[in-house]
């Protein structure tokens, strides 16, 4: 048993080895590492001479501490300068680039400070790692676009090859995830590498590009936080051309003052808004700049600090600025260089307080587990020790040599896994260099391609100019064109209306054809009507006639008539005739006036044919332009079709009635030639010559009458005027002759006085027979005095036909009763 005092420094002493022990071990796990990264902005390779191999001695010489990562700004596609000083590149914004002359706005003297051949290359940011022996590795890079599709009005003159409207210029973040080799678990350093919009050519339009430039930076940081998968403790560093800081400024000259309308306190305020907006977002964010003006100096030709380097927390930095040499510069903007560390998590060291005995016990099980389960403990030397009660030094000494054994053995592994590692990598870099010629040669194509492209572009810009003047001149014809067109359409729609106008009048010309027709046939019913009355009228002349015929022979036993008869019959036809002279010359006049109507309705009729004619033919030619007011006028022609159809069967109703009449005439001529009236006739020239005479003259005037009349209704059928009377409810009275008186057969009358009314009677019957048979007579005249006394027929149509026997005729059939 050992006493208690050296038990328990026994135990002092094992938790202070094991103390250090762990101490060491995590100091050694926790060592600080540090990442290199250099800002390199080349400005298009303008100052980079043609000598390739000064450049890589000048290069050589600028990285003798050769960084861990190399950010390039303003480079061009298929431009590789840093692949022969150790570098490889690892991420490139060529897929969302454009070419050198779109990125410039067309600048001529930005454009003449390179070659002609890089005009249509395009205008990248890249991101490259140290090839071989670097403590990092890319595991992950991409690029992404930051600007918006704005467009800038670019002033011409004459260092612009454009003016007008040039989109706004491509700006893009490259980035990539490196993992230290030794820890790859974390933590991981984010390198993005960037151009913000600005400088000379885009300077002019500050106050349009200040929030441009802060929403730039926005898209990155939310890139950054959002996209790549960033842990707790990684480390960002933003690395670029940000633009010049206004903390960093003295006084400039506020571009674009004149032509702005601001006061110049107002444009400086502004400018500086547009300076700072970047910065501003990235305090937002709580990201550190690594440097300022004060650290590094400036690196524009203008003085100002404007490559510039930030991280997402605060970490030691250590900046520096790589100046070219005085006989050959790579670039008039000057390259930095910063070193950040990058600490992994420490253990914090904590209290001693007394262990416990079970704590104490575990401690050692687990450390006696830890030596049993070591390569270094096999020999047996440390339990040697211990067994045999060795002191500190000793313990230590085997401790440390066997450390020393395990450290060569690990030294071992590690250069087998170093050469296995170099060969592999070799073979990658065989592999890449090859496709990187490939992709050489396909930029090279793209860059001839793109080139092609532009000049075709360029054409089309030429031909678009030229399309727009034809465009131009056809817009003007169009217009032209179409006012022609509204002024033919007004006019055609006047014609249409003319036609209309047109129509109605004729649809107002129908409409009085049909009131003219259904007159017509209210006048052909009455005309029946008085046929009927006529051949009724005949019958009774018949029945009369025999009659007379009978008084006749009674009359024929009368010798002579007595000479005062014959005087009263002279005076009568005397008068008669005056009347009957007069009556004609009224039938004249009524005739004359007839016909000049008949010619006025001719008139009419011929006019208004002929604005039918000038309608159609209107309605012909306005029918091509407007196909409804053709189908209208069809069936306006339809429908006058139809009604020339109906008056075309009045016409041949009309033709009937004038055959009926026809034969009417022939029944009357046939009653003329009667055996009744040839011995009436023979017997009245038997009777008196003159008296004979006088009848005959007499007949002829009422003949004439007659027609006229007869032909006035005829016209009045197909040219009414007026609302004829209407029919008489009974037919005309018929003049009877009453019977004759019976003569008394008394011997005591005197012969005389039984002669004279005998002999009186057929006297005063040849008159009235004669009226009778005119009255039953038909108009034989009628159709040879029709065209002439039309207008008169028509006027004396639409009176009653009733025959007014003139003033002092005497009643030759009553005059009997004398």
């Amino acid at each position: 048993m050992h006493p208690p005092n050296e038990l328990h420094s026994e135990d002092l002493d094992l938790e202070r080895e094991w103390d250090e022990c762990m101490e060491g071990m995590l100091n050694q796990r926790n060592a600080e590492h540090s990442v290199v990264v250099v800002t390199m902005n080349l400005r298009r390779y303008a100052s980079v001479p043609r000598d390739w191999q000064a450049v890589h001695r000048e290069l050589s010489r600028i990285l003798v501490d050769v960084p861990d990562v190399i950010c390039l700004q303003e480079g061009l596609e298929g431009m590789d300068i840093l692949s022969q000083v150790g570098y490889k590149r690892i991420a490139s914004s060529v897929l969302r680039a454009q070419a050198l002359r779109d990125a410039v706005y067309g600048s001529a003297v930005e454009l003449n400070t390179c070659s002609s051949s890089s005009h249509g290359r395009l205008l990248v940011n890249e991101l490259y790692i140290k090839s071989v022996g670097s403590k990092w590795e890319a595991i992950d890079s991409g690029a992404a676009q930051i600007s918006s599709d704005l467009i800038l009005e670019m002033e011409g003159h004459e260092e612009r090859e454009g003016c007008g409207a040039w989109p706004l210029a491509s700006r893009c973040v490259v980035w990539t995830k490196l993992r230290h080799c030794q820890k790859p678990a974390g933590p991981f350093v984010y390198v993005l590498n960037t151009q913000l919009s600005g400088g000379r050519v885009e300077d002019p339009h500050f106050l349009v590009l200040a929030e441009e430039r802060a929403m730039q930076m926005q898209r990155l940081l939310e890139l950054f936080d959002s996209h790549l998968g960033v842990a707790g403790g990684d480390l960002g560093i933003l690395a670029g051309s940000l633009g010049a800081h206004p903390k960093d400024i003295g006084p400039v000259l506020v571009p674009d003052a004149s032509n702005s309308g601001f006061h110049t306190d107002e444009l400086r305020k502004r400018f500086q808004d547009y300076l700072a907006s970047p910065f501003n977002v990235l305090a937002d964010h709580r990201w550190k700049l690594a440097y300022d003006h004060f650290q590094v100096g400036s690196t524009s030709p203008e003085g100002r600090l404007v490559d510039h380097m930030a991280t997402n927390y605060e970490t030691p930095v250590q900046a520096e600025v790589l100046s070219s040499g005085s006989h050959m510069c790579l670039s008039d903007n000057d390259f930095v260089k910063a070193k950040f560390s990058v600490q992994f998590q420490q253990v914090q060291e904590s209290r001693r307080v007394p262990l416990h005995s079970a704590v104490r016990e575990r401690r050692v099980d687990a450390m006696v587990q830890g030596l049993k389960s070591a390569q270094w403990m096999k020999n047996g030397a440390l339990a040697a020790a211990a067994k045999a009660g060795a002191n500190q030094r000793m313990r230590l000494r085997c401790e440390q040599e066997d450390l020393r054994r395990q450290l060569q053995t690990e030294k071992h592994a590690a250069d087998e896994l170093q050469t296995e590692l170099t060969s592999e990598m070799r073979e990658l870099r065989d592999r890449c260099h090859e496709q990187g010629q490939t992709v050489g040669l396909l930029t090279q194509r793209l860059a001839d391609a793109r080139s092609a492209i532009a000049a075709e572009l360029q054409d089309a810009a030429t031909e678009r100019a030229a399309l727009r003047g034809e465009l131009m001149s056809e817009e003007s014809q169009r217009q032209k064109l179409q006012a022609t067109l509204m002024h033919e359409e007004a006019e055609a729609s006047s014609r249409v209306e003319a036609a209309d106008q047109q129509l109605a009048s004729m649809v107002a010309v129908r409409d009085s054809l049909q009131a003219q027709l259904q007159s017509a046939l209210k006048v052909q019913a009455e005309l029946r009507e008085h046929i009927a009355a006529e051949r009724e009228g005949r019958a009774e002349l018949e029945v009369a006639g025999e009659r007379e015929l009978l008084a006749w022979e009674r009359i024929k036993e009368s010798s002579v008539a007595s000479p005062s008869q014959m005087q009263s019959v002279h005076d009568e036809q005397s008068r008669l005739r005056q009347h009957l002279n007069a009556e004609a010359a009224i039938c004249q006049q009524e005739a004359e006036a007839f016909r000049h109507s008949l010619q006025e309705v001719t008139e009419e009729i011929q006019e208004n044919s002929d604005n039918k004619q000038r309608a159609m033919a209107a309605l012909g030619a306005v029918g091509c332009e407007w196909p409804v007011l053709q189908e209208e006028a069809a069936e306006a022609v339809e429908r006058a079709s139809a009604k020339e159809a109906e008056v075309e069967g009045v016409r041949r109703r009309t033709r009937d009635f004038e055959k009926q009449l026809e034969r009417l005439r022939e029944d009357i001529l046939q009653c003329r030639q009667d055996n009744i009236a040839l011995e009436l006739k023979k017997e009245r020239d038997l009777l008196n010559e003159e008296v004979h005479t006088e009848a005959l003259r007499q007949e002829e005037l009422l003949m004439e009458l007659d027609a006229a009349r007869r032909s006035r209704s005829i016209f009045q059928c197909l040219f009414p005027r007026s609302q004829p009377p209407p029919p008489p409810s009974t037919p005309p009275p018929q003049r009877t002759k009453p019977p004759p008186p019976q003569l008394p057969r008394t011997g005591t009358s005197q012969p005389g006085l039984e002669r004279a009314p005998t002999s009186a009677a057929p006297m005063q019957q040849v008159p009235s027979l004669r009226r009778a048979e005119v009255q039953n007579m038909p108009a034989s005249s009628s159709e040879e005095t029709s065209s002439d006394d039309s207008d008169s027929a028509e006027e004396k149509l639409r009176r009653p036909p009733a025959r007014t026997r003139p003033q002092g005729e005497p009643d030759f059939i009553e005059s009997d009763e004398v």
